[in-house]
């Protein structure tokens, strides 16, 4: 008993350390660093339901039908699935409403906390980019709804459409979230350590896959720059508890 109790009291000194005045003052992206919680969830949430399927080349089937381009696309994927599968991945694509609205928060909060600390004059832009990302991934799963909703497909025409508005929606979405991962690394090169530094050429990777996959357009290039942007955010997320600025243009609030 006098054990477990010991044990609790060093935890809670750990953690009152952890979140001390000091530690927030000299790392001010910390809470930022708790949006790491809810996206856990869903991505687990959502991993319940996606199949693990291998289609089009593509080893992610999600990815697959984002990447849609045209008829006969459309007619492999419904070719590998089933009614059981297409409800998986419906369901999956309702909780992402849920995931994109977190994800593309984190992002706007963070470039807010860079205007706030170090006046980044990209800030506003990133900002405006975390919305584009919301509503570009709204739109793509609207789009993917439809498509999901012909299955198993009969007549291609009435999804024409769904399939024009889905490419610029899949794009916009990833794009922004490149664009928005550039833009981090050009302030944490800036303002923060060698460390953030070292970061800031990792978060510069995914930009330039992005670029590679609108050239060559195939499922590598593209699974290549969508896993990047994954690991970006990942590393970007928990790096929030750690990061210290060494140039502070204003006071931190």
């Amino acid at each position: 008993m006098i054990d477990t109790t010991n044990d609790l009291l060093r935890i809670i000194f750990a953690m009152k350390i952890f979140f001390s005045m000091n530690y927030l003052e000299s790392r001010p992206l910390t809470f930022l660093g708790l949006f790491a919680i809810p996206l856990l969830i869903f991505i687990v949430w959502m991993s319940q339901y996606f199949p693990s399927l291998a289609v089009n080349g593509f080893q992610n089937v999600i990815i697959a039908l984002e990447f849609i381009s045209d008829e006969s696309d459309i007619a492999n994927i419904f070719e590998a699935l089933n009614p059981t599968l297409i409800e998986g991945i419906e369901a999956g694509n309702k909780i992402d409403f849920g995931f994109m609205l977190v994800y593309s928060s984190f992002f706007f909060f963070f470039f807010r906390r860079l205007k706030e600390l170090h006046q980044y004059e990209y800030a506003t832009f990133g900002q405006v980019l975390a919305i584009l990302m919301l509503v570009g991934d709204t739109i793509e799963n609207l789009q993917l709804f439809a498509i999901t909703a012909a299955y198993p497909l009969v007549d291609y025409q009435p999804l024409e459409f769904a399939v024009v508005i889905l490419k610029w929606a899949t794009w916009s979405k990833w794009l922004s979230i490149a664009i928005s991962v550039a833009l981090v690394a050009g302030a944490l090169w800036e303002n923060y350590s060698v460390a953030a530094k070292i970061l800031s050429l990792a978060l510069s990777v995914p930009i330039i896959l992005g670029g590679h996959a609108l050239v060559q357009f195939d499922a590598r290039a593209i699974e290549l720059f969508t896993t990047s942007i994954f690991v970006s955010i990942g590393l970007l997320v928990v790096s929030c508890f750690f990061l210290k600025p060494v140039i502070l243009k204003t006071k931190i609030s």
